[in-house]
């Protein structure tokens, strides 16, 4: 365990874990060192119900540095660094720490908050305080577990409501402390109905799974798609179009709409709005079918989310490929749709501002006609280009 490579990130950039951009801010770390130096590392905890609604509680096994004996989530640990790292590898981390704490099957999960607690390390010289960050997440599991008795007590096991209930109001004293305090909190809000809309919304696509159906989409007033579009490029379109499928109008918002002339985000939130109706108008789409909002960044999801209620009004679906954003908005009661697929490899924006800076014609393929006409304009061509060049000094 003290060898495990995690994910730390640093204090300065805890921010960006609300944006669900990982990968340029986290990096790798001895389990050992992040723990010694006081390094801010992520972890996961997952509380979990089984399909018949009975509550699976974990006991830590009195083997542990940290809160031994005491009734806590169901599975909690670190997450392991992985190269690209990505919200996914997060909900990964979460399935594996269920499987090998309790020998079972997460079968959904859902993500619900951050929370990040400092507790002292006896095993570090003079008590230093440590910093977790905790993706919380509940889940529907198997009720086939197999308990690790390394890691966990034998009396962790599946509870009623009432059980739970009961279990929850042991009081803590100065010399008894029967609870991990914030898992105390979290179950409470559990069994509460908090979560039961999403704990519903889990079973739903499970039962779906199973009967291993083909999804057929209601029809939807108004859909919401957001994205940087830097720039709009076919893939965009396509996804676009497959919306209008679905929703009578489409919103869409172009995020961290207050960025450009950086070299990854070059353009304004005015020629990315150009972009898409010039796009839309040449596929004759109709101008009242989708409206165009500007989402500027917030590093707080929960005022990211609210701010974009206020800027757009409500709508019925969010349609995104980013799980990450689909979650969030899951946490709002909003339907999320990921399975309009298109080669990402080849229309994604990196790969085609890649091209763009290195001259290299093959972008031109990629976007829809007007936006390739403005960005072949020389004073565009030259813009970039420099930009590509500051970037390549600092």
């Amino acid at each position: 365990m003290n060898n495990e490579i995690i994910c730390g990130i640093n204090e300065e950039n805890l921010q960006y874990l609300h944006t669900g951009i990982l990968s340029p801010y986290v990096f790798s770390i001895e389990y050992r060192k992040a723990h010694e130096k006081k390094v801010p590392h992520i972890i996961v905890r997952v509380f979990a119900k089984s399909l018949d609604g009975l509550f699976l509680v974990q006991k830590r096994s009195q083997f542990k540095t940290h809160h031994k004996m005491r009734w806590t989530d169901s599975a909690s640990g670190h997450v392991r660094y992985a190269s690209n790292f990505k919200y996914e590898d997060i909900e990964q981390n979460a399935f594996r720490e269920f499987k090998e704490e309790m020998g079972g099957k997460l079968l959904s999960i859902r993500f619900i908050g951050f929370s990040s607690q400092p507790y002292i390390n006896q095993n570090s010289n003079n008590y230093k305080i440590d910093y977790e960050i905790s993706y919380n997440f509940i889940g529907i599991c198997d009720k086939n577990i197999s308990l690790n008795l390394k890691e966990v007590s034998p009396e962790s096991k599946f509870f009623t409501k009432e059980e739970l209930e009961n279990l929850l109001k042991v009081p803590r004293t100065e010399n008894f402390k029967p609870w991990v305090e914030e898992s105390r909190i979290i179950w409470n809000e559990i069994i509460s109905g908090k979560y039961d809309y999403l704990f519903e919304d889990m079973i739903k696509e499970i039962k779906i799974m199973k009967k291993k159906k083909k999804v057929n989409y209601s029809k939807y007033k108004i859909g919401l798609v957001i994205g940087r579009f830097q720039p709009f490029h076919n893939g965009h379109l396509l996804l676009i179009k497959k919306c209008l499928e679905i929703v009578d109008i489409l919103k869409i918002g172009i995020g961290s709409s207050q960025t450009f002339n950086e070299i990854n985000n070059p353009f304004s939130s005015d020629e990315r709005k150009a972009f898409i109706i010039e796009s839309l108008k040449e596929e004759k789409i109709a101008e009242n079918r989708c409206l165009i909002y500007n989402i500027p960044d917030k590093f707080n999801f929960q005022e990211w989310i609210s701010s974009i209620f206020e800027i757009i009004g409500d709508f019925d679906v969010i349609f995104t490929n980013n799980l990450w954003i689909g979650r969030i908005f899951q946490l709002r009661g909003k339907k999320f749709i990921n399975n309009f697929k298109f080669n990402f490899k080849k229309y994604n924006g990196t790969y085609i501002r890649k091209l763009l800076y290195n001259q290299n014609r093959k972008w031109q393929k990629l976007v829809p006609m007007p936006v390739r006409n403005y960005l072949l304009r020389k004073e565009i061509l030259n813009r970039i280009y420099l930009i590509y060049i500051r970037n390549q000094k600092e």
